[in-house]
């Protein structure tokens, strides 16, 4: 081998495959809630009402450019729920998601 080339270990693959690794559900369930669910969301909502309030984005991107992440956050919070130490965090993860879903197509279509 060359000494010249540094060596690659996993540590590179892995950042490359953030996002894949928790869409495969590969990431523990703490990680996947908070990071993903919690986090991400706040941060692209965020970004998004921001190019919006500025005029980079039309309202109408926005929303849908939080939707899809909302999509991806929901895919990766439930793949990832069996993930967990304690078997009821990954119910209650999905139980969750499901309420969440159910509560967003009440306000949406005003059932009730």
């Amino acid at each position: 081998m060359n000494a010249d080339i540094p060596q690659q270990t996993g540590a590179p693959n892995r950042r490359r495959h953030f996002l894949v690794s928790f869409w495969r559900g590969e990431e523990r369930l703490w990680r996947a809630y908070w990071v993903v669910g919690v986090f991400g969301s706040w941060a692209v909502s965020t970004l998004a009402l921001l190019m919006i309030n500025a005029g980079f984005l039309p309202w109408q991107l926005g929303i849908a450019l939080s939707f899809v992440y909302a999509l991806y956050a929901a895919v990766v919070i439930w793949r990832c729920a069996p993930n967990s130490n304690w078997r009821w965090w990954g119910i209650a993860a999905r139980t969750t998601l499901v309420l969440s879903f159910v509560l967003a197509v009440v306000r949406l279509f005003g059932v009730v």
